[in-house]
């Protein structure tokens, strides 16, 4: 007896991690594995690079353990056979070297996504024609404009929209438009809030298909439009506070007029705050690295060219922003405390995670890291987590 399909829901929570630019999957599951296979393979939606890791601590390894600082951590570290340098890897959690050329480590698969924009047009697009052959383009953006019975709709890619008319308030008042949303993460708190606001996550455009996507236009038809004006001032674009984003509103905030500084407040992950006020060079260093990723974000850069910072980069910016880390230090012992403070922020924001049930929420650490070459020798660098979910 053949076993009954998962529900739409079902799968399209699935599939919609595995559409985030930049996610890192750690042991990926078989229906992951199928899904990728077809995102990849049969739609073009992301493309996918293999690798692996290893545990800082493996319980499958007793010998892990005789030099742990930290018996219990959960850090992974990054390592691939082929390429990876000869230097020691250093745990993002707990700090430990370790020498896996020198005595080998059970390997365990890493999957990390790039999602592919202009993939994500073409299928919205070929699902438009599908129920419009008549449909018509408007503009250089992905968006197009429908009919459905003998009523009009709008339907775009916001990803590929943003800066244009399709985005803004005024708009979506007056129009009937359907936002189909590829990064979910990154505009999660942007479409809700109000009844002209009509979004269709993207993984359930793949999930459901075209009936999927003639269901929403057609409750879109339906709808009253044009819908009144707002009172007061008008809001030209629709919300957009997703997280990372929201770290850079709040320093440039803070540039403009008096009161607290942004690291003076909690830095939530999934609702819960890992890093409060009470640390506040850590908080520091969180907000900095929030702000840094997110003007890459505006900038519309992908996951894999994000800018990484040095100890020395994030040690000349505390000194802006709280005082310097200690005075008349030099920069080695300045980068060695950004460095203990990094790993103390990532220490914390797994406890306050787990402590709440949210472990989940974090793929890996906070703050990330890597070793890369230059002149001098190698220099670790660090920049915020891109998977937080």
């Amino acid at each position: 007896m053949k076993a009954r399909p998962a529900p739409a829901e079902d799968e399209a929570r699935i599939v919609a991690p595995l559409l985030d630019d930049g996610r890192v999957i750690d042991w990926p599951r078989p229906e992951q594995e199928s899904w990728l296979a077809r995102l990849e393979g049969d739609l073009g939606l992301v493309s996918v690079r293999r690798t692996t890791f290893f545990l800082c601590v493996d319980p499958r390894d007793p010998e892990s353990q005789v030099h742990a600082p930290d018996p219990d951590c959960r850090g992974r570290i990054p390592f691939d056979r082929d390429s990876a340098p000869s230097d020691p890897l250093r745990c993002d959690a707990c700090g430990h070297e370790h020498w896996p050329r020198e005595r080998p480590r059970t390997l365990y698969p890493r999957v990390i996504v790039s999602a592919r924009l202009a993939s994500a047009a073409a299928l919205v697009e070929r699902g438009v024609r599908a129920i419009d052959r008549r449909a018509r383009p408007l503009g250089d953006a992905p968006a197009w404009r429908l009919a459905l019975g003998r009523k009009e709709t709008i339907a775009c890619l916001l990803d590929g929209c943003l800066g244009t008319e399709f985005e803004t308030d005024e708009f979506c008042r007056a129009h009937p438009v359907l936002h189909v949303v590829a990064a979910r993460r990154l505009h999660a708190d942007r479409m809700g809030g109000a009844p002209w606001i009509r979004a269709l996550p993207l993984a359930e455009l793949v999930v459901e298909g075209v009936e999927g996507l003639r269901r929403r236009l057609g409750e879109l038809a339906g709808a009253a439009y044009p819908y009144a004006a707002a009172a007061g001032p008008a809001r030209v674009h629709l919300p957009v506070r997703p997280e990372h984003a929201a770290a850079l509103a709040a320093v440039r905030a803070a540039e403009r007029a008096p009161g607290p500084a942004p690291w003076d407040e909690q830095y939530r992950v999934a609702g819960v705050a890992v890093v409060t006020s009470a640390q506040p060079r850590l908080i520091a260093i969180v907000r900095h690295l929030a702000a840094v990723r997110a003007e890459e974000v505006r900038r519309g850069r992908g996951a894999a060219d994000y800018r990484w910072l040095s100890a020395l980069d994030i040690a000349v910016a505390l000194d802006d922003l709280v005082g310097p880390l200690r005075r008349g230090a030099d920069n080695a012992t300045n980068e060695e405390t950004v460095d203990r403070y990094i790993r103390t922020v990532n220490r914390d924001a797994h406890d306050a995670l787990a402590a709440a049930g949210r472990e989940d929420a974090l793929d890996g650490p906070l703050i990330e890291s890597r070793t890369e070459r230059d002149e001098e020798g190698t220099v670790r660098q660090y920049a915020l987590s891109p998977r937080l979910a």
